[in-house]
């Protein structure tokens, strides 16, 4: 059985909070490990390469942003 991983990239603290206590539990069940990680105050080279390194580790995400 393959090691399933989740990331949930946001973009502020609030965000945050709000995916780690009320979006986070939804997805425990289907994933061996969900991580939430804060992009905002990241160079764009920087998420860049985690987005790179989560598509190597054959790992699904979940890019939140507002526009």
């Amino acid at each position: 059985m393959a090691y399933e991983r989740l990331y949930i990239l946001v973009e502020g603290d609030d965000d945050k909070r709000f995916f780690e206590k009320i979006i986070t539990p939804l997805f425990e069940g289907k994933y061996d490990q969900v991580k939430v990680w804060k992009y905002a105050q990241q160079k764009k080279e920087k998420v860049s390469k985690f987005l790179k390194s989560i598509k190597g580790m054959n790992a699904d995400y979940i890019f939140v942003a507002v526009v």
